[in-house]
């Protein structure tokens, strides 16, 4: 993470995020031929739950921070919202866990 006035966390919850998203996406595309234009987290896993069990476990086992990146992403959008390096960090490890499940 880059250093900034935030502490060094910027935008890493926006990017966690949005690589989740477009892990999922790529999970959806290549396994279904499709993916939703929903930009929710949430349905996007429910989405690649028969597809990939796993993933959905690995949802379940950390929902709280997949719901904290959903809030990233809006916040990033509509109100500003600053995390702490703690938080940040431990969503930047639960989008690397999901990406390398989907890749």
């Amino acid at each position: 993470m880059r250093e900034g006035g935030d502490g060094g966390v910027g935008g890493a919850g926006l990017h966690a995020e949005q690589a989740c998203q477009l892990a999922l996406r790529y999970v959806l595309a290549s396994r279904a031929g499709y993916h939703p234009r929903a930009h929710s987290l949430r349905r996007l896993f429910e989405e690649v739950r028969a597809l990939r069990p796993e993933l959905w476990q690995l949802y379940e086992r950390h929902a709280l921070a997949f719901e904290v990146m959903e809030d990233a992403y809006l916040g990033a959008r509509c109100l500003p919202r600053r995390y702490s390096r703690d938080v940040v960090e431990r969503l930047v490890k639960v989008a690397e866990e999901l990406v390398a499940l989907c890749t």
